[in-house]
């Protein structure tokens, strides 16, 4: 998620973010939508903690 990005993430974190969003694509575009919302600048981050997402 950087200029000139867009490569796939590495095994690890791919199965956790597929584990948690169910894929990779909607995983991509959760994190744009929460981007696109995001009020005034600032940072989208993807933590990883030990409890499920909602």
């Amino acid at each position: 998620m950087q200029p000139g990005g867009g490569n796939m993430p590495t095994l690890g974190l791919l199965q956790q973010i597929e584990k948690d969003f169910g894929s990779f694509i909607n995983f991509r575009e959760k994190f744009i939508g929460a981007a696109l919302t995001l009020f005034g600048s600032g940072w989208v981050w993807l933590v990883c903690k030990s409890i499920p997402i909602s």
